[in-house]
């Protein structure tokens, strides 16, 4: 314990419970250890966690919070899990970091809110920190609220099971000083997810959506890091088999362009089924 309301998860092994409903393994966060796992062999049912802190002190500390449930289910009403208002920190954030803020594996109708995530107090790409929040073979589930800082990629989303990964929501998040804001890597369609009000600040690129299908992009305030020198960087890329998307209402820019960069797009897309209109461009060759 460190202070009341906070728990660092380090220097210990053994069972850890709350409340009678969350069961794990507490491990000592060495580089490759992974400090708390859930739901592994076991049934989850609205579990909730919230109000602490995971801290490291070491360079590199694997993953923080990771949740599993297993054995995976194809369909599910009445389980889920709720994660809000924790930090994800090293003990120094100028020597200190997680490989991975929050994992969420296999869930049903989750939830992500108000949590911050911050790397390793990085100037520049490529950040030491891999992921802020991740989400796999995921379906209806939201990341909202939450505050990612200094690392390479802000959200990411990965399914190659198909109807595994559909209705996931990410919203009103703040990402910044990043390398990718949001990505979804997915190898096969996810349908009906949808990305909006975010403000992103990436180097490499703001949204990157992969075989998205009926999905709306809206309102995010999306801008390229002014260090940054990427010359192919798209405040938003929907590519692969991506298609039936709305792209629409968002700012993208690229203040302070280095030198002799000028080929920033704001929205990439090399599918013709999707509908892009009504966003603001500064700096960049629009679409």
């Amino acid at each position: 314990l460190t202070e009341p309301g906070s728990i660092a998860l380090a220097y210990a092994e053994g069972i850890f419970e709350a409340g009678g409903e969350l069961v794990g393994t507490l491990k000592e966060g060495r580089r490759r250890t992974h400090t708390l796992r859930v739901g592994e062999g076991a049934t989850l049912a609205r579990l909730q966690m919230s109000g602490f802190s995971i801290l490291t002190s070491v360079a590199g500390g694997g993953a923080a919070l990771r949740v599993v449930v297993s054995p995976t289910l194809p369909t599910c009403t009445n389980q889920s899990t709720t994660i809000m208002d924790i930090e994800v920190r090293g003990l120094d954030p100028t020597a200190d970091y997680w490989n991975s803020g929050i994992e969420i594996y296999d869930e049903w109708n989750s939830s992500v809110k108000g949590c911050v995530v911050k790397g390793l107090d990085d100037a520049t790409e490529p950040f030491d920190a891999g992921y802020g929040i991740s989400f796999f073979r995921c379906n209806d589930c939201r990341a909202t609220e939450n505050y990612i800082y200094h690392v390479q990629h802000g959200f990411y989303q990965f399914t190659e099971v198909p109807s595994y990964g559909d209705g996931v929501f990410v919203s009103d998040n703040r990402i910044v000083g990043v390398g990718y804001g949001i990505i979804n890597n997915s190898i096969v369609a996810t349908a009906h997810v949808g990305y909006s009000n975010n403000h992103v600040n990436a180097y490499k690129a703001g949204i990157v959506l992969s075989n998205v299908c009926y999905t709306p992009v809206s309102g995010n305030l999306i801008f390229k890091t002014h260090l940054s020198t990427q010359a192919d960087w798209a405040g938003i890329q929907v590519t692969g088999t991506a298609n039936n998307n709305a792209v629409f209402g968002n700012n993208i820019s690229q203040p302070g362009v280095p030198a002799g960069v000028l080929t920033s797009f704001g929205v990439f897309t090399n599918e013709a089924r999707n509908t892009i209109s009504h966003n603001h461009f500064t700096n960049t060759l629009g679409t």
